[in-house]
């Protein structure tokens, strides 16, 4: 039994450690193949966090591809809020593209700007807003996942006519929820083994 817990043990340091230590110098290929955030943590005390969008960016070759969706589930419809922007920092190079088409989109979602510091989503009142339950990808051309730290999704009209930013909720990396899952296996394990202990 303790050369199990000692086994567990030592599988989640090693992968905890491969974790901590991805660092991309400019040039390198992407480490991780993937990331995603549920963007909700309001910047605004009356307004509660909760999950107002869900980003993802996936590894795809030398490029990266984020989806970005909206999802404040009708609850604020009636002020008609939408999606002003995608708010991030290069940790390091630039993006170097003319344009952002977009793809797989549901609904009508437009873009007016984009830079190294974030996507500026169509504004005002026309018809192609980035509003709710609506959701658009696109491809940042000779990047990796590492190289972008994600600050907030930003909302317009969404409470009392003001705007409120959105930064990333707090979820447990897939190597978390890996250790969480030994740990109950492991105690599971340690459980059945006293029961058949008492019945022998």
């Amino acid at each position: 039994m303790k050369k199990l817990m000692f086994a567990v043990f030592g599988v989640a340091v090693c992968v905890s450690s491969a974790h901590a230590a991805v660092q991309v110098l400019p040039g390198e290929a992407s480490l991780l193949s993937s990331r995603s955030f549920v963007l909700g943590a309001s910047n605004i005390a009356g307004f509660p966090s909760q999950e107002m969008g869900r980003l993802t960016i996936l590894q795809d070759g030398a490029d990266t591809k984020w989806t970005l969706s909206a999802n404040w589930a009708d609850a604020y419809n009636a002020s008609n809020p939408y999606v002003m922007g995608l708010e991030f920092s290069m940790l390091s190079g630039n993006l170097n593209q003319a344009s952002l088409p977009l793809f797989d989109v549901a609904g009508q979602v437009g873009v007016k700007s984009f830079g190294r510091n974030g996507v500026v989503f169509t504004s005002a009142n026309n018809s192609n807003r980035f509003t709710d339950g609506e959701q658009a990808s696109w491809i940042f051309r000779n990047t990796n996942v590492e190289q972008f730290l994600i600050q907030n999704m930003h909302v317009n009209a969404i409470y009392n006519g003001q705007s409120v930013k959105f930064a990333p909720l707090s979820v447990p990396e897939p190597e978390t929820w890996g250790i969480m899952l030994a740990g109950l296996a492991l105690l599971g394990l340690r459980r059945y083994q006293r029961k058949q202990t008492l019945q022998a």
